[in-house]
């Protein structure tokens, strides 16, 4: 229904290390790893998207803010995500949150985006997972929602 490109149905795995996972493991990560502070479900998808409809318990990171992030900003933002920085310079992941990674879904590239930059920058790839149905999958089976931004007619 959309033209590919740029709107392809994308390959099942991202990269043959980081775990795909579906709804009930998704909703089990929450559970388990978001309720205790050790893992964070990343909207990958633009602002816009995110503010008009999302998964409930997820955050914002846009795969605009760490597609081609500089080191220093790349820093930034794992340093958000609990990694340390150790007296020598190298980065510690060690303590770096579980990120379960959405975007729209099976026909969208923006987590595939979002990956790249992370694994270019070391992020642990056991600690990424990758939730392909995405949000279209989410919403196809009706699960909850949450609503940011309302649409004003």
């Amino acid at each position: 229904s959309r033209a590919c490109p740029p709107f392809c149905i994308q390959p099942t795995t991202q990269d043959k290390d980081i775990k795909n996972i579906e709804e009930v493991e998704l909703l089990k990560f929450t559970k388990d790893k978001v309720t205790n502070n050790r893992g964070i479900v990343v909207d990958t998808r633009l602002k816009s998207w995110f503010e008009l409809e999302t998964i409930p318990s997820a955050v914002n990171i846009p795969y605009t803010v760490i597609q081609n992030a500089s080191k220093a900003k790349a820093q930034k933002i794992f340093k958000i995500l609990g990694m340390k920085v150790k007296a020598d310079g190298t980065w510690d992941f060690s303590n770096a949150k579980e990120l379960a990674i959405f975007d729209n879904g099976v026909w969208c590239e923006q987590s595939k985006y979002f990956i790249e930059g992370m694994i270019k920058h070391n992020y642990p790839k056991e600690k990424l997972l990758y939730y392909r149905s995405g949000f279209q999958g989410w919403k196809l089976l009706g699960l909850t929602t949450i609503v940011y931004k309302e649409i004003k007619k």
